[in-house]
């Protein structure tokens, strides 16, 4: 099986701490690539980036979350050496939040700092709410109309037969990783979480957002920006802004980070 990447995106010679993106579903990592300017300058930039998209495209994606979570989480641990944020979008707000309850499980390991989670309804609020995530069935045709619903296909993809059949690939084998995926209760998490989503979004309301409180002992915010699901593409730097408060106060300890199995790019 393919092995899951992290992709640094902004390289900092002394930083003082990383911001670590998850892409939601049929997504990859050059979609935060406009995020780099918007940073504080010594915080990092890094994505995940998953096998069957961008430079990976030949490789086999993942189908179950549970591989996908497995194979992300040693590079995860070794990032969050430094510290770290993370932040995801639809499908990547699960794979984000499950990361660090699997994190958390490992007593005395790295974890991040805060959690940004983004157009997704909090898990006890699954699998009924959250977009498109339990329709992997769905005709071509049907699930290009979603994507329309959603806006978030590029107009390059959707006029090209071969971008369009990549993406469709990609799109349900991640809908099959969360088609179906019900954690159950856990303890709240000792680290805070801020939830943004699109005030038009016609998946994830304001209150699906509020479920994420449930799921921190320590703080928790939520903010809404103007757009639809991918409210992100246009409201980035707003976004960043919000998150740039958080990451301008972490502080600086030693670099343990092994960089096995890193992409630099």
């Amino acid at each position: 099986m393919s092995m899951v990447a992290l992709v640094k995106l902004k390289a900092v010679e002394r930083p003082r701490g990383r911001l670590l993106c998850f892409p939601y579903a049929g997504g990859n990592a050059v979609a935060f690539h406009p995020w780099r300017s918007h940073l504080p300058e010594d915080v990092e930039l890094w994505a995940a980036q998953y096998p069957g998209r961008g430079y990976r495209f030949r490789e086999a994606p993942f189908t179950r979350l549970a591989d996908l979570l497995a194979e992300q989480l040693p590079l995860v641990r070794g990032l969050c050496a430094l510290p770290t944020v993370f932040f995801g979008h639809s499908m990547g707000a699960t794979v984000a939040f499950e990361l660090t309850q699997l994190l958390w499980a490992q007593s005395g390991g790295p974890m991040p700092k805060h959690l940004f989670l983004s157009a997704r309804a909090a898990p006890h609020d699954l699998p009924t709410a959250g977009g498109i995530a339990p329709l992997p069935d769905l005709s071509d045709g049907e699930l290009l109309r979603r994507l329309h619903a959603l806006s978030g296909t590029p107009a390059a993809v959707l006029n090209s037969p071969e971008l369009m059949g990549r993406a469709l690939q990609n799109l349900r084998a991640d809908l099959r990783c969360l088609h179906g995926w019900w954690p159950g209760p856990r303890a709240p998490l000792p680290i805070p979480i801020t939830a943004f989503g699109g005030r038009d979004d016609p998946f994830v309301a304001f209150a699906d957002l509020e479920g994420w409180r449930a799921h921190t002992s320590v703080a928790f915010k939520q903010h809404q920006f103007p757009g639809h699901h991918f409210f992100l593409r246009e409201c980035y730097p707003d976004l960043l802004d919000r998150m740039s408060r958080h990451l301008a106060t972490l502080a600086l300890p030693g670099d343990g980070l092994d960089p096995r199995h890193l992409d630099v790019h």
